[in-house]
Parts: C-alpha cells; sequence; structure tokens
C-alpha cells in the first residue's frame, strides 16, 4: 500500500475538529447563546452569576453587573467567549468594593 492509498484508508487529511458559530456555517439565535451562557454560569463552581446581566444582539454578548472578584470577571469573560455562535463579548462588568 503507498502513502497515498493510506492516507486515502484514513482520511488523515480531514480535520480532527470542527468550528461552531457564524464562521462554521451554523448560525445560533440570539437567545439560545443568551441561554447557553447563563447556563454555564450558573453551573460553574467558580462564579456567582446572581448580578450578571448576559444581553446578545447579533451574537455580540455584552455582559454588565456586578462580580466579586477580578477572577469571576475573567471567568464570566472567557465562558461568553467559549459559547458556540458568539462573535464578540464586551464586558461592563465591575468588580465588588472590598470593605
Amino acid at each position: 500500500m503507498n502513502k497515498n492509498q493510506i492516507n486515502k484508508l484514513y482520511d488523515i487529511h480531514q480535520p480532527l475538529f470542527t468550528q461552531y458559530g457564524p464562521k462554521a456555517g451554523i448560525e445560533r439565535s440570539d437567545e439560545e447563546i443568551r441561554g447557553d451562557i447563563i447556563q454555564a454560569f450558573e453551573s460553574s463552581p467558580q462564579l456567582d452569576p446572581r448580578e450578571i446581566i448576559v444581553e446578545v444582539k447579533n451574537g455580540v454578548v455584552t455582559l454588565s453587573g456586578i462580580v466579586n472578584s477580578e477572577k469571576e470577571l475573567l471567568v464570566a469573560k472567557n465562558y461568553a467567549l467559549s459559547t458556540p455562535g458568539v462573535v464578540d463579548v464586551h464586558s461592563e462588568l465591575q468588580t465588588r468594593q472590598s470593605d
């Protein structure tokens, strides 16, 4: 068996992973995206989502409200960015001031 036959047999030139979102031709509604982000926030042990507001328009996410720390701010933004269908994330989150 030559190299071309092996490549064809195992189809090694196909990507192992595919992309999600608009670039991959998968369109998701803003409501679906928002729901996924909220679900991710609520299931995260690293984040208290009670004071986070999530808005989505044309795949662009805006996060606003208050989080307890810089770490929570970064976690929230990363969850939003990793959600399929998200084009961009604007963070207007503020960190709670310590007394």
